[in-house]
């Protein structure tokens, strides 16, 4: 009956695991929100703002490698990811109570720890749950709809909020409560992963194997320079809107959600167009028109009114990065070794853009001033425009039609060849 399909298995899982990762982002972007009301009181300078988002992803792509790697042997995917949350919860409430740099940042050290492992742990829990016709949106609609929800559009209005009324600490406190409830649903909801399906997988491609496709190196420099754009700029808008704008609580916490309602809004908008258009020209175009967001905040917007908008506008990278870190290296390299690929595509990623990005552009801000980190993420955005020009194109229509100009009627030839 229809009831039983709606409230299925999967349909369950696909829910609970999108707020699962959703409250991984909105702790992770929680003290970027929160930098403003606590940046004077513990002394920190742009540099260990830096540092604090840099050490996090650092530990976030070492550890999502090695529990990744640890659940596909043991098959515990269930126990590794209750696991998980429940740390970068604890973690959250750990941040309210620093009284220094060294405090904060030993905390986060461990949040992103706790963290890595989420989002590949639940790729794999929920490949496994999805009907074959499904799984290409299960995975898709897991990874963007909760974390954009969550961790850009309603993080900045609910933690700004908060702090303004209750503190900076007790936001801390409050933001790590949904993961432990999420771990609780996940108990009960979630199904192990049978071990023999785990024994059964086909062992992993040497690294040099995955690089001879030209899409997977291609697509590792587009994730550096999605990472640095995203973690460049929103590590240090909180503070630049407060300090060089004065932009009010409200107003900065109002703009970033712009920032997460532009998220969600591409997230939909670019993928579609790439299914008709082709993967290759919406990517060069929507990382171009991203530029617009950090040069709009320096140069621009100095009201909430002028400055929402072209935030909202410029967003357009948000909407690359499924196409960057999933779909094109899905439509690239052999099934069995999708998994790999894409964990070797945001991991490296991670640690140029989420890890080296913000503790430069720290360094930065502490040198030349708080403009700079936004022209970081400027250049970003121009570097990864051109650099996908090298891309072959992998739209399925897009791939068809050229095969049968040029008689080819097998599509998995051209599209999965090394190059």
């Amino acid at each position: 009956m229809p009831s039983n399909k709606i409230f299925s298995y999967e349909n369950k899982l696909l829910i609970l695991l999108s707020f699962t990762f959703g409250f991984v982002l909105f702790d992770r972007m929680a003290l970027n929100f929160l930098v403003p009301f606590f940046d004077k009181e513990l002394g920190l300078n742009n540099t260990q703002i830096g540092l604090l988002a840099s050490l996090l992803a650092l530990a976030w792509a070492i550890s999502g490698y090695v529990i990744g790697t640890l659940s596909d042997k043991t098959g515990k995917r269930k126990q590794y990811l209750i696991i998980s949350v429940m740390i970068f919860s604890v973690c959250s409430f750990i941040s309210g109570l620093a009284a220094s740099f060294a405090f904060l940042l030993t905390a986060r050290i461990i949040m992103g720890f706790a963290e890595g492992p989420v989002l590949p742990l639940a790729h794999s829990v929920m490949v496994n749950a999805s009907t074959p016709k499904r799984r290409g949106f299960n995975m898709g609609f897991m990874q963007s709809f909760g974390s954009n929800l969550l961790g850009t559009m309603l993080a900045p209005i609910v933690l700004v909020a908060l702090a303004t009324n209750y503190g900076w600490r007790n936001a801390f406190f409050i933001a790590g409560v949904p993961g432990l409830i999420l771990a609780a649903l996940g108990f009960f909801v979630i199904k192990e992963t049978p071990a023999k399906l785990v024994s059964e997988q086909k062992p992993k491609a040497p690294i040099t194997e995955l690089l001879k496709y030209r899409n997977v190196w291609v697509a590792i420099l587009l994730s550096c320079c999605m990472m640095t754009w995203m973690f460049a700029q929103i590590t240090f808008m909180p503070k630049y809107l407060i300090a060089v704008k004065h932009f009010e609580e409200h107003e900065m916490g109002k703009t970033m959600a712009a920032f997460g309602l532009g998220s969600i809004i591409w997230g939909a908008i670019v993928p579609a167009l790439s299914d008709k258009f082709g993967r290759k020209p919406m990517v060069i175009i929507f990382f171009l028109l991203s530029m617009l967001m950090p040069l709009s905040v320096v140069y621009f917007g100095n009201s909430f009114s002028s400055l929402a908008p072209l935030v909202l506008l410029g967003a357009t990278t948000m909407g690359c990065f499924p196409l960057v870190l999933a779909t094109i290296p899905s439509e690239t390299v052999p099934r069995q070794y999708l998994a790999q690929t894409m964990g070797f595509v945001m991991g490296i990623g991670e640690l140029v853009g989420g890890f080296a990005a913000p503790a430069i552009a720290g360094w930065s801000a502490d040198t030349w001033g708080l403009h700079a980190p936004f022209l970081i993420a400027a250049g970003a955005a121009f570097a990864a425009s051109i650099i996908a020009f090298l891309l072959i194109e992998t739209a399925p229509a897009k791939v068809k039609n050229a095969k049968e100009d040029i008689g080819i009627l097998d599509i998995g030839i051209l599209q999965n060849q090394p190059v």
